[in-house]
């Protein structure tokens, strides 16, 4: 009884201290309490809203009750998007897909790579836009990605992620993203790692038909494995000198290692080995200032050097043959918006992208050799503006004229056909205007 009688002392002074340490926050509580209406309605963030020419989907709210990991997988829950031949489209038609409003020189392969490392938890919300202003530097739909931005406090966050897929054969990605923002700067680092390996095996029925009606049936079956290797780095640092003044870095880097076997037997037998090694970079700078003006410029590396050796009986050939495709991208950007009052906004601006793509393919086993070589110049010139009628009606005109030109040189030899190298130029240039109005309407009330 002495125990529990000092066991009871200690017990009650240590909860009237601690009601004495929380009085403060109990106060407050009970004063939240108090001042809570008797009725209270809940209400639900809207999934979509109209906001001038494009529509904004709640993106994370859109994904919270479906199993998706990354930006790609997130896209494709949108309503109208679909994926076909490894392609996203828009009410089966092709989409452009930008991050937070800017066009890239990147692949619709290297966008979707970059995509794919992106977690959801990056993700602020998307605007789809079913005919893209000349503002927006493309044409047709877009798709625009907007990631969220924490700046005006510190903070630090990351996230880990392990992926397995099982389709024949066993693939891993391994994904980790670091995100460090405070007043003036905000810095984040993506990277993820796929490896595995795949295996395919197709049976094949065909019958082929001579002229003279003779017909000759050919049966074969093939098994194929691939080995991947692929590396996605992605840095992007802005630095805000001003509210709605920043300056903004994005470095993104592809590296990608693939092995493959392909062998075919039945009527007629082959072996094919394939080694493609590749590697892309692309830097990108943007400036925006807070009265309308911004600029940029892009930088994009390629290179792909592949080797393939086939062996096949029907022919009784052995092609050794070595391929290297380098391209070398530039593209600038000015553009201007003007707020000129009473709902009327203006716009205009100027682009500029020139290219250097320069493949070559050599047969190691017959002396023979091929290289292209494609420059392409582009330049337009846009001006637009846009009406807002209240909050019912959303009018948007822009006009563009543009110029493309592009020399393609080849030259090739071979062992078998001609003993000199051969020159051909092909030239092709071209000028278009095109007009683009939007309307926009609301969607219910």
């Amino acid at each position: 009884m002495k125990r529990l009688a000092i066991l009871s002392a200690c017990l009650a002074i240590s909860l009237a201290g601690w009601a004495q340490g929380n009085r403060n926050d109990s106060l407050r509580m009970d004063s939240i309490i108090h001042s809570l209406p008797d009725v209270m309605v809940k209400g639900k963030r809207p999934i979509v809203k109209v906001k001038g020419a494009a529509l904004t989907y709640d993106l994370p709210q859109l994904i919270k009750n479906h199993p998706v990991d990354n930006a790609y997988e997130a896209i494709k829950q949108l309503p109208g998007v679909s994926e076909q031949d490894e392609a996203l489209t828009l009410n089966a038609q092709s989409v452009t897909v930008m991050i937070d409003g800017k066009a890239t020189t990147m692949t619709s392969e290297q966008l979707y790579s970059l995509l794919k490392t992106i977690p959801t938890s990056r993700i602020a919300n998307a605007e789809v836009i079913y005919s893209a202003p000349a503002r927006y530097q493309v044409k047709g739909q877009v798709i625009n990605l907007l990631l969220k931005h924490n700046t005006g406090f510190h903070s630090l966050q990351g996230e880990l992620f392990g992926g397995y897929t099982h389709q024949n054969r066993n693939s891993y990605t391994e994904r980790a993203s670091l995100l460090f923002t405070n007043k003036k700067w905000e810095i984040d680092m993506l990277y993820s790692f796929g490896h595995g390996k795949r295996y395919y095996y197709y049976e094949n029925e065909f019958a082929h038909t001579l002229t003279d009606g003779t017909s000759y049936a050919f049966s074969t079956h093939s098994d194929n494995i691939k080995r991947h290797l692929n590396h996605n780095i992605r840095l992007g640092i802005n630095y805000h000198l001003a509210k709605n003044h920043q300056l903004s870095f994005a470095y993104t880097s592809q590296l990608n290692n693939t092995r493959g076997t392909s062998e075919d037997d039945g009527d007629f037998t082959s072996l094919l080995r394939i080694h493609a090694k590749s590697q892309f970079h692309n830097f990108r700078l943007d400036y925006s200032t807070p009265f309308g003006f911004s600029a940029g410029a892009e930088y994009t590396y390629y290179n792909s050097p592949d080797e393939q050796w086939l062996k096949s009986s029907l022919y009784d050939e052995i092609y050794d043959i070595t391929s290297q495709q380098r391209i070398d991208k530039w593209h600038a950007y000015l553009k201007q918006e003007h707020d000129l009052g009473k709902d009327w906004d203006l716009n205009y601006g100027i682009n500029y992208t020139t290219s250097r793509d320069k493949s070559s393919q050599e047969n190691n086993n017959k002396s023979s050799y091929g290289n292209t070589i494609q420059n392409e110049d582009q330049m337009c010139f846009y001006i637009g503006a846009s009406k807002s009628f209240g909050q019912k009606l959303t009018m948007e005109a822009s006009l563009m004229e543009e110029y493309y030109h592009t020399p393609i040189w080849m030259s090739g030899t071979s062992s078998l056909h001609s003993p000199s190298p051969i020159f051909q130029k092909l030239d092709t240039s071209s000028n278009s205007t095109w007009i683009a109005t939007e309307t926009t309407l609301p969607i219910g009330r």
